[in-house]
């Protein structure tokens, strides 16, 4: 099998990223990857402790087709991101994204690959998810399409990412022009996604998904999803950014291959409903907190 090059995104979270790269380790067919790490430039003298150990990491990190590229000032989580992406895709077909703050199964690999082969002549397809939403159905473990894309651990081609990296991705062409679609981009009323374009534009915030999230709905795109996680995000654990401290996105990973792959472009019935359960459970959740919050912890 082709191997697609895999691109590791970190900044100043050493622990994080040992964490992440000795779990890609036990991956088959990590060895035959090419090995990208880029690691954005320190924002202040605080940072930069936590910078200089994961340059230190990274170099140190034994793979023998290995490229690590450290950024001379900091570009942020949005820039680099995309920057680095569109690097590896310069040179690529297709590329496999993981940011520092994962925690990936032995099968991520697999599944990214085989998917990357399976669905690159779809033209709907533009992303494949290794994190799933936490099913119920433990014997469902496949590959099915949604809408939504997830970016922690994701995979994509060049010819669906260069027009989106080549755009002004940073414009907020949904406001402009779709005004009427607003429900179906906040997923059925269930998650306001759209907070997050806004809390970017006012720099509450620096983050590069939701602008892809944005360019596949309004190509009218979909994405491929397992059934079983092939990652966790450690990131909410308070260390990053953009991200505070909880544990509403935990979900187990996946402790075997995925058994099948989609071949019917539409979106699975099943697994949009557990999507939207999921975040309506969570609006529910903090709908009481709120309220109880503001009358008895005044």
């Amino acid at each position: 099998m082709n191997r697609s090059p895999i691109a590791v995104i970190a900044y100043k979270r050493p622990d994080h990223l040992k964490v992440m790269l000795e779990s890609l380790k036990l991956n088959k067919g990590f060895d035959e990857s090419l090995l990208y790490i880029f690691i954005d430039g320190p924002k202040t003298k605080d940072d930069e402790l936590g910078h200089n150990q994961t340059v230190e990491l990274a170099n140190n990190f034994k793979h023998y087709q290995k490229k690590v590229v450290v950024r001379k000032k900091n570009l942020g989580n949005k820039k680099n991101v995309i920057f680095s992406v569109t690097e590896v895709l310069n040179e690529h077909e297709t590329v496999i994204c993981l940011e520092d703050d994962l925690r990936i199964s032995k099968y991520f690999l697999d599944f990214m690959n085989n998917c990357l082969k399976i669905y690159k002549d779809e033209d709907k397809i533009y992303h494949i998810n290794g994190w799933a939403y936490p099913q119920k159905n433990k014997f469902r473990n496949k590959a099915v399409v949604g809408t939504l894309m997830c970016p922690w651990g994701w995979a994509t081609w060049r010819t669906k990412w260069m027009d989106f990296a080549n755009s002004e991705f940073d414009k907020n062409h949904f406001l402009d022009d779709n005004h009427d679609k607003l429900d179906e981009f906040n997923y059925h009323k269930t998650h306001n996604f759209y907070m997050q374009l806004y809390n970017n534009d006012i720099g509450k915030i620096d983050t590069w998904d939701i602008y892809w999230y944005q360019y596949i709905f309004l190509q009218n795109g979909m994405t491929i999803f397992p059934t079983i996680s092939h990652t966790q995000n450690t990131g909410f654990d308070g260390s990053g950014d953009n991200a505070g401290s909880h544990n509403d996105f935990d979900t187990p990973l996946a402790k075997k291959f995925t058994k099948s792959y989609t071949k019917i472009i539409e979106v699975d019935k099943y697994n949009k409903f557990i999507t939207k359960y999921f975040y309506r459970r969570i609006f529910v959740r903090k709908y009481f907190e709120y309220h109880y919050n503001k009358r008895f912890l005044k």
